[in-house]
């Protein structure tokens, strides 16, 4: 009796199952991932604080106030800076990317001589995801190969790079037909 009762049970969950999988939301890629944008720029000999203080608080005090900006960090190096924007999920990137670009032609003449100008790169993480390859493999060469780097030996003969018994010839040579 007890078999039953559970049979009917699993097979009740089953229907009610099959009843709410057209419910579901299914999608091809997760939208989980979130798209980036990176600013890059660059000041040839100027350290990591001065980068920091003159051009990126000025840049991020800009980019921060854009529409569909989640979250912004940076990191400044000697003569190098970049600046990564978090976008919010569903934004347009293309509108982001042209109110970021208005910002930086806004900024770039009060930024200090020898500053190069900022270069933007999005990253879709979706289409990133369509750009990956499903399948990665390789061969393994199965035969091993020898090459003589030396000059033409005078006999004709050109010794084989390994010790190892060769069954080319005799003694590990090559002739000159076999090569």
């Amino acid at each position: 009796m007890r078999t039953f009762t559970t049979f009917i049970l699993f097979a009740c969950l089953t229907v009610i199952g099959f009843a709410l999988l057209p419910l579901l939301s299914v999608q091809w890629l997760p939208s989980g991932q979130q798209s980036q944008m990176s600013i890059e720029y660059s000041w040839p000999g100027a350290s990591p604080k001065v980068l920091e203080g003159e051009v990126t608080s000025v840049l991020e005090g800009a980019f921060g106030l854009v529409r569909g900006v989640e979250n912004l960090y940076s990191i400044s190096r000697k003569g190098t800076a970049s600046i990564t924007l978090d976008l919010k999920p569903g934004v347009d990137i293309d509108g982001v990317r042209f109110e970021i670009a208005s910002k930086i032609r806004q900024i770039y003449p009060s930024l200090p001589a020898g500053v190069s100008y900022p270069q933007i790169n999005a990253h879709n993480a979706e289409e990133d995801a369509l750009d990956r390859p499903v399948l990665l493999y390789s061969r393994a060469q199965t035969r091993l190969s020898f090459f003589w780097m030396g000059p033409a030996p005078a006999n004709g003969q050109v010794p084989l790079c390994c010790g190892a018994r060769c069954p080319l010839g005799p003694n590990g040579l090559a002739t000159p037909s076999q090569r």
